[in-house]
């Protein structure tokens, strides 16, 4: 049962609190000695493992992986606290850093404090309208091409690889926008990075969860192998950025507005910005994996559970149809960069699937300094592990919050409102809150109206199988396994 005690307002209200709990007090799994809680967690499984926690201590726990010490919150208040408190005062945790710089992703997603400042004034505007109204042509052309796929596997059988599409769409998409590269793993243009990629989360997600991080001093043949794909991402890369490097360097007309590509954008501020605002070789190879890695892998994710969706909801599909033959007429998909803004349903869609099934339902940070969240005391070193899923699917903050409603987000109705209170929007958090918001939501938006308007205009989705069997897998991001899709051409 919960602590009546423990429900006491957060930092910074002017209402009285209660004596801080010491993480050390707080309930949780009893782990083993040096191994901490390590051998009862399966990776795949771990957000579950924790939201199950959570709920059978009934309300924030604790639980140490070999020496570290975790303390779990499960609230909306408390995530948009720690939230609000970066980049100041947390941090991202120091093992997931650790783990994630060692791989080569020395960028923004790692950096902190003045060097995460600086980092983003130069990275973000590459991701601003106006840049994302320029790339549009190459996301349609890419698009046509995933419509193409799709054509001829309805055309044939009808079984759909709809994880692998969108993971090769998504990386098509990131490619083009940061490198300037018609990869067209699509067609079978090659998978420059995507085979790479793939291997690449669920190694983190291993390390992460490991107790000890034996690889540092010994490695098993599966650490080794996932070494060897940090390094080809290297090779890979940073052949690419020389290739970039010595082309602008020959331009004589170089500057800022020269740069039609981020990577191009972080290579001229590299060469000619004169102050410390500049970009160092190292930062623009690890800007460019960041970029890559969380382009290709949560967007796909996401696009992957907006289908479980729409074949576990038929209802919800056939709306959907509805609403993108009524705005785009005859057109096969969006017909340009304003029509992804008049599609309040497609919306509506994405936004249920980001709250009920986020790619990303937990976050690890740390405090440099004794600090308190809710009524629990943390101390340095100690890691806070926010469950962002467990809040937004609670009752308390979403009516029915179980239960899919796309309709939920759309403010036309009395009842709608209600299901969906706007001061209740702060329990989402699916690219995070406050300063360190994901910069490439934006882009991720408008990739999946792109290939979900294609998709839904053009087909029809059927389950094949129960739906209801799928599986959330975590390797970092969560996915889904166990269930298929066959594809139809809409009559």
């Amino acid at each position: 049962m919960a602590d009546p005690a423990r429900a006491s307002t957060p930092p910074g209200s002017s209402a009285p609190t209660v004596s801080p709990h010491r993480a050390s007090d707080l309930p949780g799994p009893r782990g083993f000695p040096l191994l901490g809680v390590a051998p009862k967690i399966v990776q795949e499984r771990f957000h579950l493992q924790l939201e199950a926690w959570y709920t059978e201590y009934g309300g924030p726990f604790t639980f140490k992986l070999g020496p570290k010490r975790f303390v779990t919150f499960g609230g909306a208040e408390e995530a948009r606290d720690v939230l609000k408190r970066r980049p100041g005062q947390f941090r991202r945790g120091r093992h997931l850093a650790a783990i994630i710089e060692e791989l080569g992703g020395r960028g923004l997603f790692t950096a902190e404090g003045e060097n995460w400042r600086r980092q983003r004034k130069l990275t973000a505007p590459g991701f601003n309208q106006s840049q994302l109204r320029r790339f549009y042509p190459t996301l349609e052309r890419i698009t046509q091409r995933l419509h193409g796929v799709w054509e001829q596997a309805a055309a044939e059988d009808g079984s759909w690889d709809f994880r692998g599409d969108f993971e090769r769409f998504t990386t098509d998409v990131t490619t083009a926008l940061a490198f300037g590269l018609d990869v067209n793993s699509l067609e079978g243009g090659g998978h420059l990075f995507q085979n790479d990629i793939e291997q690449l989360f669920p190694g983190i997600a291993r390390r992460m969860v490991a107790a000890v991080p034996l690889w540092r001093v010994f490695k098993l043949p599966k650490e080794r192998a996932l070494d060897a794909v940090g390094d080809r991402l290297r090779t890979k890369l940073e052949g690419i950025i020389a290739e970039v490097r010595t082309r602008l360097e020959a331009d004589p007309e170089l500057g800022p507005d020269s740069a039609e590509t981020l990577l191009e954008a972080m290579i001229v501020a590299e060469l000619t910005d004169e102050d410390d605002e500049r970009f160092g070789a190292g930062e623009v190879f690890g800007n460019v994996l960041t970029l890559l890695l969380a382009g290709e892998d949560t967007t796909a994710h996401t696009l992957a559970w907006v289908t479980h969706a729409l074949v576990s909801h038929p209802e919800v599909q056939a709306k959907l149809q509805a609403e993108l033959d009524a705005v785009l007429g005859d057109a096969p998909g969006l017909g340009g960069f304003e029509d992804s803004k008049r599609l309040p349903y497609l919306n509506a869609v994405i936004q249920e699937a980001l709250r009920i099934r986020s790619v990303a339902p937990i976050m690890f940070y740390e405090s440099d300094e004794p600090t308190q969240v809710g009524d629990v005391q943390i101390e340095p070193g100690e890691v806070v592990v926010l469950l962002t899923r467990h809040f937004a699917v609670q009752d308390e903050n979403f009516s029915d919050g179980q239960q899919f409603l796309p309709e939920r987000w759309l403010r036309t109705e009395p009842a709608n409102v209600a299901r969906c209170p706007v001061h209740q929007h702060k329990a989402m958090m699916p690219f995070g809150k406050g300063p360190r918001i994901c910069p490439g939501r934006g882009l991720s938006f408008l990739e999946m109206h792109a290939a979900l308007a294609c998709l839904c205009r053009n087909f029809e989705l059927e389950a094949i199988g129960d739906p209801s069997l799928v599986r959330e897998r975590f390797a970092f991001t969560m996915s889904p396994e166990g269930f298929e899709v066959r594809l139809k051409p809409r009559r």
